[in-house]
């Protein structure tokens, strides 16, 4: 039959399945048919198997208990089903009595089997599966089981069981799914239900016989949470004590199947919590975040229907408590009352019998091997959300004792739970063992290593627990009635937390002092307790910063741990103190300890400076006040308000406090100390790496060592993922699918929800997530058509009798009320809110984010759409567009926008959510490149995830306080041995976190006496040459055999303390001046060091002659770097004496000293020459050495050679650049200059020399090259200078080629005086890194254009023209219209090649061709285009633009056109470029003498044809009556040139340059000449010699001619640059026809390139006709002359034309 046929019957017609199919095939699969035969005349049922089968099925399930599934499946196709019903309840009545001796029910025998297989536990155990799961297929088998009262004898049978039954237990499972059935569907229980299962319980765990198998607790616990869900039964569970037993079950459950129970578990645990006081204050809450206004009663009671089914009495009294209920006309509202009173409920102790549980666990875990069904990584982290939720939990918690047993005394006893979780379980759920280089974990028991992730997430659930404890939570809004009910009721003002925050630090507090006394490194006990509390501490000072939680938290939590009632910041240096440094793990602890220390320290800063301006708000803290948020108070008033608030605590925690404090104190003492357990081999350097990473993020994270927990946004949201109890196993099936009943565990729910994702599966949807896994066997066997079932339903909610109860209640409604917007109303706002936005997306979507994304889309639509476009756009847009588009507007004022538009209209952050969350349908609506991006954020590459940035220190705090120094002066003081031991953890093998320790440093040396200590501490370990029996150590520690060299130790130590005296140079203002003020060493292993000595200035700058800063440019950067801030930051520029000035000079030699490092050298000798008598000092000391190095470096050059090394050179730049930068003048070593030259001159006569790249002696000379340039860029630009330059052209191209940085510092004069003599080559170098920082400081933001194929000019025009400078830098992405193309880079390519052919379209009439139909000339008669000014300027950006964006553009244009873009001077002999016959007219003109000519009369006025019209122009005023004559025809030439290259295009030149400009500045583009700025333009041609040598003709020369065989061999040796240089000097243009040289054109169309020789003699250069194509090449006497005179000929003779 059809399938969807069968659906509409039975949805429709409202036949069962059985007719429904028997109608189908009757009417042949037609529906109207089949409805007609079903609804006109009962139909015979047909078995559609034999009439026995049914019986013969159930009669042999105890042959075949494995098969129940099938059996299932294949009955629930049988009719009728009451009778199968009854067969299965007769099959087990015959097992019951059997077996157990029990009538089960009175219903007809069954027939006998034909098997006559005897009962067995396992035949009932398969009996009862099969009629569970009929039970819960089926309503017609559930309502005959109900009318049979079968829940009766089903609790009759596990009475049975939970009382002295001895028998087997494996029909347990079935027995529980039955009930669970029969619960939910039916809404049945009992008191005596609930009861059996806890007597159950206990007798399972007092008993050492296992009674509920692995597999009977899944289907426990959903039969206990379907009846929790009832108040009542809850209550009777927990007073029956069934929890704590359950809660601490054996198990041999495999670890993926346990993840499943535990969810499980956690659903059981979050309704037993809900006592009837939380769950009144919930439904409260809802019910006031519900009403914001007057509700229709009809309508706020379907809103609650849950709540209701849930607990109609709660729910009832909730509403009584918070609302009224007013009548208007007829309508009944709901409206919230003023004032609510303070709920009277009842409380249970769920949360003391989950303490007594941990504890439990935690003994067997200490003391047996026993295997638990919950470990307490799971109870905790259950316990931690359950407190997240409700926090009025917590104070059950705090004075409750529990038997547990104490670690520490290996003993039982009795504890508060608080004081056991922080002093046994925290740190002995693993017991930790250290040895000389590794530490390992250990499980207690067994003995065996655990991985240091497995106790990394062990802590992160800790952390998690204590962070609900610990901190403050606050409604969304708190001053609406939901958020004060909350805050009254669930947070209890937030008391618990208060008291549990004192209680938790009092333990840590007191813990830490015990444990840090000397000597504790040695004890495993003491380190393990040790580590965990300061991993605690560092993630409660780690803000969480999303709600519920208030953003006071952790500045409430530091502001006590830094008071003098705990401090902790001694506590903690205390166990610095005490670490073993020559353990290989040291680091990995220290820096758990300073961790915290360092952000404890940090906020001591920010506590002292609001004390010392109370009424300033911390600006550091977010500016939203949330209840809850810490007042500042002095510090001696804190420890009264302690001590008051404890005592409030004590009065009530009532009788459960009795226990004294003295006892408390026995119980705390110190253990013995125990010896070193055996060495093992696995340590933790994963560990330290992920601490390191943690300890970087910002403050503002809550995440540890990656843990991912998912706090909801709101106090009444709760988690529904528990990710950190376990990850589900999905492929859990795959291994079992063949499995037998007794070995499949509801995590097999799971896998069928996958395997069933995409089937129309309507009876999967009635069962909750934690139903049975019969249910499943049962579906994932049945075949598609029988899919479709009716599954019992739960009872409905009479919501008809409450609206009569409240209504009967309304009162009269009074003047003031306001009646809401009706249904209809609200529902037309909603569609005129989404009308344009497709439903599936909006159903896609998350709840929170749908309603943030229809929020951004009310705020984004305009009220009027012709309103909301700008009229400049509009003025901008072409007019067909723009008259599309008004016309669209008049007829589509609310047009749909499809999914993609929708999404690219959101702000970033919620597209990223929007992406984030995406399914599959709404991804396939998209796009290909946004669903790339939803797969990219959901799936990240490894290499776009972003590493913790090193952080910055807000140096505001540091700078705030430092400036008061009575204010620095109460900040925490730290002892000597502290910073000795910071010291020593300097020579670490593992070098600690940086960033703690570079961050602490700077906050304790705020206080002016802490600081002294630290600077002592650090320059004395820098002046430190030697190594001491105490300190400074022989070699690291920790290293053993490794680097026993003390040289080498000096050198990583070094290199850590400057880096630490950088930082806190740079963000403490009082560090530089106390470095630069000479000071006696204060602290004492200073004093033991360095004896007598004065720390100051003088003693870093003579570090500068020690070897490790001579040959390590790290440490030589460092050192001076730290000088240079320091003398710049001093408040006064501190007096060095004689010696360190040469110090300071003898490190100019160093082979350590780099570019940067002497920028800082040169800027440090700078800011001292500020001092008078240092001045003279380095003014003396420099120019001595600069003379000496001089003098040696001549010596040198005369014999064409160098120093060996190159040393003396350097020096003699660095002295140069030194002297120039300190001095107005200097007299530089003018001995060098000559014998540079002469120099110079001997290399550039080896031609293969001064092309080579690794030429020693080039790279060895260029020093003193810059020092030339340096020395003459201060005296100006000489003769001397010129000279030099000239000379040496081809050494310095060759310098700058191989080091192109030269021109932007020493050689940067060749730029802005000799440009000429720089190659292309270099020049675009040059040009192309200037641009890239133009680039940079203009931004660079994405542009796109959305253009016509056949308008793409103007598309481009005026998208463009709207586009500031600063814009059009950005890249562009180019989207043709109507195709599907995506931009990577070859779209623009292609528009950029589209639109260069669209400048010259002559229907623009911007440009007109020259002569040679290569080259363009702006059109005098543009002015035809009324627009044709601002395309000109848009022309001149886009060409920019391509030249910006090295993008090269077929755009050729004449010679004097190049000019004016470089601003140069047109001559008259351009005009050859232009128009070659007027060109020639004119050289005519110059040949005939005008005076005794008559017959050649001329006038400063020519005519010109304009649009069929004859125009006489004049070239000067009154030019049509001055005639030309032999003194003026050259003021004639000059003139009508002018007037044809420059003066009447005049404005279109100017306009183009406007927009060029705009792109590349002027001065940039002006290094070059006309023909390089062709090629820059239009790039280097691919110009295939072969082919212009075939298409060659020669005059006076054959192609076998000696010359003609040199010239080609010449031309083919040279690079690209090169050839396009000679056809632009024998052609004009380095443009090659599209058809090649044969299509070369001439000024009288087709003209081949010529060769002609010229008699004119070797001596001469080669000469060039460009009109013609023509090279005339004088007959040379060898290919070495003819190489370097056609060298000569294209480079230097490339630029102007002259008379022949």
């Amino acid at each position: 039959v059809d399938s969807q046929n069968l659906q509409r019957l039975i949805e429709e017609v409202g036949l069962d399945e059985h007719s429904a199919r028997n109608a189908l095939v009757q009417s042949g699969n037609d529906f109207s048919q089949a409805a007609a035969i079903a609804t006109e005349r009962p139909l015979e049922v047909k078995p559609l198997f034999p009439g026995n089968l049914h019986e013969i099925l159930i009669n042999s399930i105890s042959a075949v208990s494995s098969m129940h599934a099938a059996v299932t499946d294949l009955l629930l196709k049988l009719e009728p089903r009451k009778e199968v019903a009854e067969l299965a309840l007769g099959v087990i009545g015959h097992y019951v009595q059997d077996l157990l001796g029990y009538s089960f029910l009175k219903v007809p025998n069954p027939k006998v089997s034909p098997l006559q297989v005897p009962s067995s536990f396992n035949a009932l155990c398969a009996a009862l599966t099969v009629l569970s799961n009929l039970c819960s297929s089926s309503r017609e088998v559930l309502n005959s089981c109900k009318s049979l009262d079968l829940e009766t004898h089903l609790v009759n049978l596990l009475e049975i069981a939970a009382g002295d039954f001895q028998g087997e237990y494996g029909w347990l499972f079935p027995l529980f799914s039955g009930l669970n059935s029969l619960v939910k569907f039916t809404g049945s229980g009992s008191q005596k239900l609930v009861g059996l299962l806890a007597q159950l319980i206990k007798k399972n765990s007092e008993t050492n016989s296992k009674i509920l198998g692995d597999s009977d607790l899944g289907p426990l616990l959903n039969l206990l949470v379907s009846l929790t869900t009832n108040s009542d039964y809850a209550k009777t569970f927990l007073e029956e004590e069934g929890l704590r037993p359950l809660l601490t079950a054996k198990s041999l459950l495999t670890e993926s199947k346990q993840k499943v129970v535990t969810d499980q578990y956690f659903s059981l645990l979050k309704q037993l919590v809900q006592d009837p006081y939380i769950l009144q204050a919930d439904f409260q809450i809802a019910i006031l975040n519900n009403l914001n206004g007057p509700q229709p009663l009809t309508q706020f009671l379907e809103s609650f229907t849950e709540e209701i089914k849930r607990n109609s009495s709660i729910f009832q009294k909730s509403f009584e408590n918070t609302c009224s209920v007013v009548k208007k006309q007829e309508e009944v509202y709901v409206q919230a009352k003023e004032e609510i009173k303070e709920i009277q409920a009842e409380r249970w102790d769920t949360v003391v019998q989950i303490a007594h549980a941990i504890a439990d666990i935690h003994t067997k875990e200490q003391q047996t091997s026993e295997k638990l069904v919950l470990h307490n990584e799971n109870l905790l982290s259950m316990l931690g959300d359950l407190i997240h939720k409700y926090p009025l939990l917590a104070s059950q918690l705090l004075g409750h004792n529990v038997n547990t047993f104490d670690s520490m005394a290996c003993n039982n006893t009795t504890k508060r739970f608080l004081t056991h979780l922080l002093k046994n379980i925290l740190p002995f759920k693993y017991t930790l063992s250290l040895q000389e280089d590794k530490i390992t974990f250990l499980n207690p028991n067994t003995q065996t290593n655990v991985s240091a992730e497995a106790y990394q997430n062990w802590m992160k659930v800790v952390v998690k627990l204590v962070k609900s404890l610990c901190f403050k939570q606050a409604h969304r809004d708190p001053s609406s009635q939901a958020g004060q009910v909350l805050n009254s009721t669930i947070l209890a003002q937030n008391t618990p937390v208060t008291n549990a925050r004192k209680r938790v630090f009092r333990e840590l507090r007191d813990l830490l002092s015990d444990h840090t006394r000397k000597g504790w490194f040695s004890n495993d006990k003491s380190v393990s307790i040790v580590r965990s509390c300061a991993i605690l501490l560092l993630q409660l000072l780690k803000e969480p910063s999303k709600p519920p939680y208030t953003n006071s938290n952790t500045v409430e939590i530091a502001k006590m741990l830094v008071s003098e009632q705990f401090n902790f910041i001694k506590l903690l240096a205390d166990g610095c103190k005490g670490i073993n440094l020559h353990f290989k793990k040291a680091g990995s602890f220290l820096n758990i300890l300073l961790a915290p220390l360092e952000l404890l320290t940090r906020y001591n800063i920010t506590f002292t400076l609001h004390l010392s301006a109370p009424n300033q708000e911390d600006q550091s803290e977010s500016s939203e006040e949330e209840p809850g948020e810490y007042e500042m108070y002095p510090v001696e008033d804190y420890s009264e308000e302690m001590e008051s608030d404890e005592s409030m605590e004590d009065e009530s925690m009532g009788s459960e406090m009795s226990m004294d404090d003295e006892d408390m104190d026995d119980e705390e003492e110190d253990p013995e100390d125990e010896s070193d357990q055996d060495l093992l081999d696995e340590d933790l350097e994963e560990e330290y790496e992920q601490l390191e990473d943690l300890v970087m993020e910002p403050r503002g994270s809550d995440t540890f060592w990656g843990e991912d927990v998912d706090e909801d946004s709101g106090a009444n949201d709760f988690i529904e993922s528990h990710n950190s109890y376990h990850s589900p196993d999905r492929n859990l099936l795959e291994s079992d699918l063949n499995a037998d009943l007794d070995e499949l565990q509801p995590g097999f729910l799971l896998r069928a929800r996958e395997l069933a994702r995409d089937e129309d599966m309507q009876i999967i949807s009635e069962f909750e997530p934690n139903d049975e896994v019969m249910q499943i066997q049962v579906y994932r066997n049945r075949p598609r058509e029988t899919q479709v079932r009716n599954p019992p339903r739960s009872p409905q909610v009479d919501l008809q009798s409450l609206y009569q109860q409240y209504a009967s209640t309304a009162e009269p409604a009074g003047q003031e009320f306001e009646e809401p917007m009706n249904i209809e109303e609200e529902e037309e706002k909603a569609e005129e809110v989404h009308e344009a936005i497709d439903p599936a997306f909006l159903e896609a979507l998350p709840p929170d984010i749908r309603e943030e994304v229809l929020g951004q889309f009310r705020q984004a639509q305009p009220q009027n759409a012709q309103e909301n476009i700008p009229e400049d756009f509009l003025e901008a847009l072409p007019p067909e567009i723009r008259a599309e588009l008004e016309v669209q507007q008049a007829q589509e004022p609310a047009q749909e926008i499809d999914n993609a538009s929708f999404i690219a209209s959101l702000t970033p952050d919620l597209r990223r959510e929007v992406l984030l969350t995406a399914g599959p349908e709404l991804l396939e609506s998209l796009p290909p490149e946004l669903v790339a991006e939803a797969r990219q954020l959901n799936h990240p590459p490894h290499y776009m995830v972003e590493r913790p940035q090193r952080r910055t220190p807000d140096n505001k705090y540091i700078g705030q306080i430092v400036a008061d120094d009575k204010l620095a002066g109460s900040l925490v003081q730290i002892e000597d041995s502290f910073v000795e031991a910071l010291l020593r953890s300097l020579f670490l093998v593992s070098p600690l976190n940086r960033d703690i320790l570079a961050s602490l440093l700077l906050n304790l040396s705020a206080n002016p006496q802490n600081r002294n200590k630290v600077l002592d501490g650090l320059v004395s370990l820098l002046m430190q040459q030697r190594p001491s029996r105490d300190f400074p150590p022989q070699q690291l520690y920790g290293s053993h055999n490794f680097l026993q060299n003390y040289d080498l130790v000096y050198a990583i130590v070094a290199g850590r303390a400057l880096d630490l005296l950088s930082h806190l140079t740079s963000f403490n203002p009082k560090v530089s001046t106390e470095l630069c003020t000479p000071t006696k060493y204060k602290l004492n292993i200073a004093k033991t060091t360095q004896g007598e000595s004065v720390r100051c200035l003088t003693n870093l700058m003579h570090l500068l002659r020690w070897n490790p800063y001579r040959v390590s440019a790290p440490h030589l950067n460092s050192l001076v770097t730290l000088m240079k801030e320091s003398v710049e930051k001093a408040q006064e520029t501190p007096t060095v004496n004689s010696a360190s000035v040469e110090s300071l000079c003898a490190v100019l030699d160093s082979e350590s000293m780099n570019e940067a490092t002497m920028k800082n050298f040169v800027d440090l000798i700078t800011k001292l020459c500020e001092n008078s008598q240092n001045k003279t000092n380095i003014d003396e000391i420099f120019s001595k050495e600069v003379e000496a190095v001089g003098t040696e470096v001549s010596a040198l050059l005369k014999q064409t050679c160098t120093s060996e090394s190159g040393s003396t050179e350097l020096k003699l730049l660095r002295l140069c650049k030194v002297l120039t930068s300190v001095l107005s003048s200097f007299e530089g070593p003018e001995c060098v200059w000559e014998p540079l030259s002469e120099a110079l001159i001997k290399l550039t006569q080896s031609e293969k020399e001064i092309l080579s790249t690794t030429n020693p002696t080039l790279s060895k000379v260029l020093p003193v090259i810059e020092s030339f340039f340096i020395y003459h860029r201060q005296k100006g630009g000489t003769e001397h200078f010129q000279n030099f330059c000239e000379r040496s052209k081809r050494i310095l191209n060759q310098l700058v080629k191989q080091n192109p940085f030269l021109l932007n510092d020493t050689l940067h004069s060749l730029v802005t005086h000799f440009y000429n003599l720089l190659d292309f080559e270099n020049k675009r170098n040059y040009f192309r890194t200037e641009i890239r920082k133009l680039r940079n400081d203009r931004g660079y933001d994405t542009i796109k254009l959305n253009v016509r194929r056949q308008q793409m000019f103007m598309d481009s025009f005026h998208q463009l023209k709207v586009r500031s400078p600063s814009e059009m830098y950005g890249k562009l992405k180019i989207q043709f219209i109507g195709e599907e193309g995506v931009d990577v880079g070859g779209l623009t390519r292609e528009w950029y090649a589209l639109l260069a052919r669209e400048i010259f379209n002559p229907n623009y009439a911007l440009f007109n061709p020259s002569a040679n139909g290569v080259s363009f000339q702006p059109n005098s008669k543009s002015y035809i285009n009324p627009d044709h000014l601002s395309f000109f300027k848009f022309v001149g950006r886009i060409i920019g633009k391509a030249i910006c964006d090295g993008v090269a553009l077929d755009v050729y244009f004449t010679r004097s056109f190049y000019k004016h873009i470089l601003g140069q001077e047109v001559r008259y002999n351009d005009m050859e470029d232009l128009d070659p016959d007027f060109y020639r007219n004119l050289q005519m003109l110059t040949e005939i003498n005008l005076d005794d000519n008559d017959l050649h009369e001329y006038y400063f006025a020519y005519e010109e044809e304009e649009f069929g019209r004859i125009v006489m122009k004049e070239l000067v005023p009154g030019g049509k009556n001055i005639r030309v004559t032999e003194t003026n025809k050259m003021d004639y030439i000059k003139e009508i040139c002018h007037m044809k290259m420059t003066k009447e295009i005049n404005s279109q030149i100017q306009n183009f340059l406007e927009g060029f400009y705009e792109m590349v500045p002027k001065h940039l583009v002006g290094i070059f000449d006309a023909k390089e700025l062709e090629l820059l333009i239009a790039g280097l041609p691919e110009i295939d010699i072969t082919d212009l040598k075939l298409n060659t003709e020669y005059r006076n020369y054959t192609k076998d001619s000696q010359v003609i065989q040199w010239f080609w061999e010449i031309l083919f040796e040279f690079t690209y640059e090169e050839r396009a240089e000679f056809l632009q000097f024998v052609t004009g243009s380095a443009k090659v026809p599209l058809e090649g040289f044969k299509a070369l054109q001439g000024m009288g169309g087709v003209q081949k390139f010529q060769v002609h020789k010229s008699f004119t003699g070797p001596d001469r250069l080669p000469t060039a006709h460009t009109c013609m194509n023509q090279l005339d090449l004088p007959e040379y006497p060898s290919k070495e002359v003819l190489y370097q005179r056609l060298k000569i000929a294209i480079s230097e003779g490339k630029e102007g034309f002259a008379f022949m």
